[in-house]
């Protein structure tokens, strides 16, 4: 076999794996985005579940930012950068008040964490978002946005080192 022969059999090799990674990603994405939809379907039904038991007339709706006593905004600090922040009302750690996290990968992050059946660790978590070799500056990325996460109450940080879902949290 010549040289030529050997490496147009590797280069289509190359291109058929490459195609296989991409369809798997597909698969992946559209499992993720199934994934969010369930989970966002759990806290509706828990929410009517709730609202049924307590007999409130409307189930609890979803807010568009975590309302946290321990989230604290400084005067004058908001997105637009304009007019001053209004302080967020507490939720009291039993509310049945569903919360999600700001942004699509911090979302993703907490989704992942939540669902899994074991507590995970940060390199596990950056593997399983998409970084296929992370680096140590990207796990470690990955581990601040975690521990972010588990201040405000999203997830719990383990003395391990992993990270779980948070209480209570079916």
């Amino acid at each position: 076999m010549s040289d030529s022969a050997l490496f147009q059999r590797i280069k289509k090799e190359e291109t058929a794996v490459q195609q296989e990674v991409e369809a798997t990603r597909h698969r992946l994405a559209q499992l993720e985005e199934r994934l969010a939809e369930l989970a966002i379907t759990r806290r509706t039904i828990t929410g009517l579940i709730d609202a049924k038991e307590t007999g409130a007339a409307e189930p609890p709706r979803e807010s568009p930012e975590p309302a946290s006593a321990s989230v604290k905004e400084s005067p004058g600090s908001n997105a637009s950068g304009g007019e001053q922040a209004k302080p967020r009302k507490s939720t009291k750690p039993g509310s049945a008040s569903p919360r999600k996290p700001r942004g699509a990968q911090n979302q993703k992050l907490v989704i992942l964490v939540a669902s899994s059946d074991r507590p995970m660790r940060a390199k596990e978590i950056a593997i399983a978002v998409g970084k296929v070799n992370p680096s140590r500056s990207q796990v470690e990325a990955i581990r601040r946005a975690l521990h972010k996460l588990a201040s405000n109450g999203f997830l719990r940080a383990l003395e391990s080192g992993e990270f779980i879902g948070p209480a209570g949290a079916a």
